[in-house]
């Protein structure tokens, strides 16, 4: 870990103390453990919305995608952001089954669409 390269290289030249090195040290920890361990990227929400072809209902799409972010056997970054592109290319190029419109992208997530596989022709 950077930060606490530094912090024990600044404590060593005298610049904080061992306290303040001690602070920081549970502080970094702490927050490694908050962090999802995950391939999603720090600015997922806005990855998603901006490439969901129908975005629409974004306070609620973004609590959808947040709580699938905690779940445990959620999809990789790639499997979901793949399953937005395949959804895409299958209901702009392919025929919508029975004229279906555009997915709520709140409803997409929370079906985990990002598994449906295109319409056989």
């Amino acid at each position: 870990m950077v930060a606490i390269q530094k912090a024990c290289e600044d404590c060593l030249k005298g610049k904080i103390t061992e306290a303040e090195l001690d602070r920081r040290e549970a502080e970094i920890h702490a927050n490694a453990r908050r962090r999802p361990k995950d391939d999603w990227p720090d600015n997922y929400s806005e990855q998603f919305w901006e490439a969901y072809p129908n975005p629409v209902g974004k306070r609620d799409t973004l609590k959808a995608l947040a709580k699938l972010r905690k779940k445990s056997g959620k999809p990789s970054w790639v499997t979901l952001m793949d399953g937005v592109r395949r959804y895409e290319e299958n209901h702009r190029y392919g025929e919508p089954l029975h004229g279906q419109r555009w997915l709520n992208p709140e409803n997409w997530i929370e079906g985990e669409r990002w598994n449906d596989q295109p319409a056989r022709e």
